[in-house]
């Protein structure tokens, strides 16, 4: 079993990793999940361990389970991302999630509009199981074959979530975005101060704006949309990442991707 590069464990933020990052303590889990998804007639025999990306509140994690089909002795590869939360976070993500899935984004979506399956969230290692979707991330592709396609794939696919039912009946506002900004556009002050009264000006027009917005104009939204959000493989697209999934106005998702564009 090959286990993770070192990554420094910060307990009081990720404090399952010990756990997570291990092929043998992982072992059992991963091996159970894949009776649950695979069926009985699939024997796990080893665990691959790769950190995809660190973050304080975060780890997403690649797992490459190999196995084999025991009534064809035939080998196999099953590759799962696990995605590590802090202590009573991440349940929420997979029952969005669940409800995507069920909601047209399933697997064989007619449309070629999917989601990753949501394997399974275990609540005491704080980790969100999910299939690893197939194709390259769109500001990949982009980079080597820059085909109009590619854009069209991506809006057809966040117009089909901006008009998905939402899960929540509150509202993610202007006050809510600015507390994910960082830093907070008060410490702009600080650094500008000469810029404080247009900053002042932007934030409190969008305030306004917010309140004159008919309900109707609301709709479900990825929250961090951008061109790594998306697979493409074969005419099919997966979006990804659903962690800050709310329902707001959908053009906050359009305003976060022309900044990315920049």
């Amino acid at each position: 079993m090959k286990p993770a590069a070192d990554v420094e464990v910060i307990h009081d933020k990720l404090y399952t990793l010990d756990t997570v990052l291990e092929p043998e303590k992982i072992f059992p889990t991963l091996s159970e999940l894949a009776r649950r998804n695979l069926g009985d007639e699939v024997a796990i025999h080893d665990v691959q361990v790769e950190v995809i990306r660190r973050r304080n509140q975060r780890c997403v994690v690649r797992y490459i389970v190999e196995g084999m089909h025991k009534p064809s002795r035939q080998p196999l590869q099953w590759h799962v991302i696990g995605k590590v939360y802090k202590a009573n976070r991440g349940e929420g993500v997979f029952a969005t999630m669940q409800s995507l899935w069920k909601n047209g984004f399933h697997r064989n979506a007619a449309d070629h509009i999917s989601i990753p399956e949501p394997l399974f969230f275990d609540s005491q290692l704080c980790v969100l199981f999910q299939e690893e979707v197939p194709g390259l991330p769109i500001k990949v592709l982009l980079k080597t074959s820059p085909k109009p396609e590619y854009m069209r794939q991506l809006a057809r696919a966040i117009a089909k979530l901006h008009k998905t039912p939402p899960t929540s009946d509150e509202i993610f506002g202007v006050d809510d975005h600015l507390l994910r900004c960082h830093p907070r556009y008060p410490f702009l002050y600080l650094a500008l101060p000469e810029l404080k009264s247009k900053i002042n000006f932007i934030v409190d027009t969008a305030k306004k704006i917010e309140q004159q917005l008919d309900r109707t104009q609301i709709g479900t939204i990825h929250g961090d949309f951008h061109l790594g959000q998306a697979h493409i493989e074969n005419g099919k697209i997966w979006l990804i990442d659903f962690d800050a999934l709310s329902f707001s106005d959908p053009a906050a998702d359009l305003g976060n991707l022309l900044v990315f564009l920049k």
